[in-house]
């Protein structure tokens, strides 16, 4: 899946740039291992919400790893829910959809980017990206230099 093919499947999810969208870029392993399992998720969480929708920002790559940014919008509600939510269970909904964007931010760290399977930090002539061994073999094939990057806690215990 790409990230165009998310975007129709989960537009409610997604500002546009006339609303202030910064842009979705990223990978397809990404898109499917780690954004549409994210939107399903959010959408479960604001089922019912009443004073404010999350909507994705940005999404990209930088150093490797995946960012998220969301916002939440005020919107006026066309149905009432099926039983009122108070202020408290919305602010824990944000808050665990802000746990669950963070969880996805770090799990593309072990994700490759293009495949969607287990992936390394690599660093390709100063550039980070997060590949399966299949995708280093074809850089290095191609004569790229490949570094693997240890992460902190990796060099920690070593």
């Amino acid at each position: 899946m790409t990230i165009e093919e998310l975007e129709a499947k989960h537009p409610h999810l997604f500002l546009t740039r006339a609303t202030g969208s910064c842009g979705y870029a990223c990978g397809d392993g990404w898109v499917t291992q780690i954004l549409e399992p994210l939107c399903r998720y959010i959408d479960y969480m604001q089922e019912g919400f009443t004073k404010s929708q999350v909507k994705f920002v940005q999404i990209k790559e930088k150093f490797g790893s995946l960012r998220v940014y969301v916002q939440f919008m005020n919107y006026t509600p066309t149905e009432l829910p099926e039983y009122p939510i108070t202020d408290a269970e919305e602010t824990n909904a944000h808050l665990l959809i802000h746990g669950a964007v963070r969880f996805a931010e770090v799990m593309s760290r072990k994700i490759c980017e293009n495949t969607g399977k287990i992936g390394t930090l690599v660093s390709i002539n100063g550039w980070y990206k997060t590949l399966s061994e299949d995708e280093i073999a074809k850089r290095e094939q191609q004569g790229r230099t490949i570094k693997r990057i240890k992460e902190d806690t990796e060099q920690t215990a070593a």
